[in-house]
């Protein structure tokens, strides 16, 4: 399974549910709900498997979640309802398999190391990972 179609899943499932566009990709200047991938998880014990036998080997795609809005208000509530979209729909169907959403709690630091890495102001986020099965 592509982790293109993970990311489209869950792209398609906040559209369906937000009053806002839902973009992939890095925040600009368009309000809406970005969707930023920033990490692929890859298990250590199939980090040696050759490629022809890890072709459909299990991975994960760290997914934040930033809103540009025009108010903080506004942004904690697009946060909010795609809290609780995932929460109601955590197990997506796509192309070729099924999306697990799983939110995930990032602590200070982590999101310090996000927001710095990514050269992205420090603001209200959600982050969640999208597991391939």
């Amino acid at each position: 399974m592509s982790l293109k179609h993970s990311l489209d899943a869950l792209q398609s499932l906040l559209a369906s549910q937000l009053p806002c566009p839902v973009i992939s990709g890095r925040p600009e200047q368009s309000l809406g709900l970005y969707l930023f991938p920033w990490h692929i998880h890859q298990p250590t014990q199939l980090r040696a498997i050759g490629a022809s036998e890890s072709a459909h080997r299990p991975c994960s795609l760290s997914v934040v979640l930033l809103p540009k809005a025009d108010s903080i208000v506004t942004s904690l509530d697009l946060l909010d309802q795609a809290m609780t979209a995932i929460q109601a729909q955590p197990i997506q169907t796509c192309v070729d398999g099924k999306v697990h959403i799983i939110l995930d709690a990032w602590s200070a630091e982590t999101m310090m190391q996000f927001f710095t890495a990514a050269g992205l102001p420090l603001q209200c986020a959600l982050a969640c990972e999208l597991r391939l099965s």
